[in-house]
């Protein structure tokens, strides 16, 4: 198992978490997630980056599932981001030219 999926577990695994705790653990694993796919993509292997931003948007979407029903909405929100990296990240794997097309 991946640094990233370890502590994703971990998270998921955890009880209910104060909002400063859990956007603080949302936010390593984001970052862990960030160096990964940042070293992938520059290897052009932009499907697997895509997973990995996935990853850091699930890390705040659980983080979300943590804290007070109040606060849930906002840190749920941080998600989106990282899931338009995803989606930006996966549309280069289509607009790349095909290496047998040159």
């Amino acid at each position: 198992m991946n640094p990233v999926t370890e502590r994703l577990a971990a998270l998921a695994h955890s009880g209910p978490l104060p909002v400063e705790q859990a956007l603080g653990l949302a936010d390593e694993i984001s970052d862990l997630a960030k160096q990964e796919a940042s070293s992938l993509e520059m290897v052009g292997q932009f499907e697997d980056a895509a997973n990995l931003y996935e990853q850091a948007a699930r890390a705040f979407q659980i983080a979300a599932e943590k804290v007070p029903a109040p606060d849930r909405e906002q840190v749920a929100s941080l998600a989106e981001f990282w899931l338009v990296k995803a989606d930006m990240t996966r549309y280069r794997v289509h607009a790349s030219p095909s290496p047998l097309s040159t």
